[in-house]
């Protein structure tokens, strides 16, 4: 009998939009080393500068001080974000993978790995992976039908 079999993952809500986006941005990382945590330290203070010149130049009063509380806010977002280098990206892309077991998690792996086709994107919602297996196996013998009397 042949059986056609297709897996599909599809990555959707907030968690799957940042993994998504991890994915994509996977190769562009691949080309450029991680950041240093002082090269990043330097980047955040830089653009807190910045967004606190920004507030200072054009904004006043209690519009000012949102402003600013803001961009502190910001810094102190981007101080405390996690550090992904390319192991940490490879290591996350497959972890979906490891709870599944046998075909799935074969044809699972297979797709991270870039096999089968991969549409959509972050911005419409999702990457959406596909992997088409086609089993062949031997062809049932049809059963005769009773014949009426």
């Amino acid at each position: 009998m042949n059986t056609l079999h297709t897996r599909h993952d599809s990555l959707l809500g907030l968690g799957g939009l940042f993994v998504a986006g991890a994915l994509l941005s996977f190769s562009a990382l691949a080309a450029t080393p991680a950041p240093t945590p002082s090269a990043q330290a330097a980047e955040i203070n830089a653009k807190f500068e910045q967004d606190k010149a920004n507030c200072l130049a054009t904004k006043a009063g209690a519009e000012r001080t949102v402003c600013l509380n803001q961009a502190t806010r910001a810094r102190t977002s981007a101080r405390n974000a996690p550090i992904y280098d390319d192991a940490t990206y490879r290591h996350n892309k497959f972890d979906r993978c490891r709870v599944l077991s046998g075909d799935e998690a074969r044809d699972c792996f297979a797709r991270m790995k870039g096999e089968g086709t991969t549409s959509g994107s972050v911005e419409g919602g999702g990457i959406y992976r596909e992997k088409v297996t086609i089993e062949v196996g031997a062809v049932p013998t049809p059963t005769p039908a009773a014949s009426a009397p």
